[in-house]
């Protein structure tokens, strides 16, 4: 059982997982994307405090596609994101 917390992260990285591909398999890792019973902070490019809050995603060059959800603003703790030589759009 997940609280409040966890579920609403668990969340906002399962969107970024969906919209930016990686449900369709086009990531090049994404080791415990998605995964119930894992934790978060032991995800491909998750990088955690050891409060749980997500501070970092480091995924670059792992074939993402699409535009950034505007939901990845939930992790109001996410202080860096390495997301390059992706393809990645605007909108």
């Amino acid at each position: 059982i997940y609280s409040d917390f966890e579920l609403k992260t668990r969340y906002v990285l399962g969107i970024l997982y969906r919209t930016l591909g990686g449900e369709s398999g086009d990531w090049s890792d994404s080791f415990g994307w998605n995964s119930y019973g894992t934790d978060y902070c032991d995800w491909f490019g998750v990088k955690c405090h050891s409060s749980g809050d997500v501070i970092g995603l480091t995924m670059a060059g792992n074939g993402m596609t699409g535009i950034l959800p505007e939901e990845i603003a939930i992790l109001n703790k996410l202080d860096f994101v390495n997301m390059g030589n992706n393809g990645l759009t605007e909108t």
